[in-house]
């Protein structure tokens, strides 16, 4: 069990995400450490300006997902558009 894991929780993961307004969107991953993703928030960048310019304009970072007893971890809505370290 990974530091900071409760007892009794599912996976968990670390994506890169984009923000807007109060909607998070979760672009790549899920990455099994903050630094993996982090390393991939440039990509993930580059990416959602391809799918919509006015990405320009959100903010970037990583996320933490703790999934509940028994569920997965979704995979990024970008992962197909990224190289294979996406996931």
């Amino acid at each position: 069990m990974s530091a900071g894991r409760a007892a009794g929780t599912g996976p968990e993961g670390y994506y890169v995400t984009v923000r807007r307004g109060s909607r998070t969107g979760y672009l790549l991953g899920p990455h099994p450490g903050k630094e993996a993703a982090e390393a991939r928030v440039p990509e993930g960048r580059r990416l959602a300006g391809q799918v919509d310019p006015f990405t320009a304009f959100d903010g970037f970072g990583v996320t933490r997902v703790v999934m509940r007893p028994g569920a997965q971890l979704p995979p990024g809505v970008l992962n197909d558009m990224a190289g294979p370290e996406a996931q």
